[in-house]
């Protein structure tokens, strides 16, 4: 497969995009945004601010035949959740923020504001009909390329076999097993914290 791993542009479809990025949590992006033809509208506003976590120059791509087929973001340690710019994001498009916003919200400024670790943070989503292709070990490897210096976390579901099996792959360790958001009102599942230590 010719994979081409670069930066986000202006002119990338963002409705695909927006689809890639709810992908990556299925129960915090749900909650955010209320639903998938929201997030389309959202993340567009949202991936044009220079202000958001979501901000279009804080993820990276694989293109194969001229489609997007995968996205990582990468969060440095020192960026923090706000609130306001979700917040403006909904407000400029007249759209009611969901009741279930607040909820995951407070779990993103408990989970990722204090980087206990000191890490940043990865997220990878790969299309189900591109995974098992060596897509993502593609991208995850051309992200520690760029940012293999860093300490890294992420947070992956213990279910997800595959994605863990990856990770451990490029040095990733399992640091502990937690309780993790599955939505408001839902409950639980369970998810690994996993590290990655910098490496000079």
């Amino acid at each position: 497969m010719n994979l081409i791993f670069r930066k986000l542009k202006d002119s990338d479809d963002f409705d695909n995009l927006a689809t890639l990025i709810y992908g990556v949590d299925p129960y915090c992006y749900r909650d955010i945004f209320g639903n998938l033809e929201k997030a389309k509208l959202v993340l567009k506003v949202l991936m044009n601010d220079e202000r958001s976590t979501f901000y279009k120059d804080n993820y990276y791509c694989i293109e194969y035949d001229g489609q997007i087929v995968a996205i990582a973001s990468f969060f440095f340690h020192f960026v923090s959740w706000e609130d306001g710019i979700i917040e403006d994001a909904f407000g400029k498009l007249n759209l009611a923020i969901p009741k279930s916003y607040y909820a995951v919200a407070k779990y993103f400024k408990e989970m990722y504001n204090y980087r206990s670790l000191g890490a940043s943070t990865c997220q990878v989503c790969v299309k189900d009909e591109y995974q098992d292709k060596g897509v993502g070990s593609y991208l995850l490897q051309n992200i520690l390329e760029i940012y293999g210096k860093q300490d890294i976390q992420l947070n992956v579901l213990t279910s997800n076999s595959k994605a863990i099996h990856l990770y451990k792959k490029y040095g990733f360790i399992i640091v502990n097993e937690h309780k993790d958001y599955a939505g408001l009102g839902q409950g639980e599942v369970t998810s690994y914290l996993m590290y990655r230590p910098g490496k000079q």
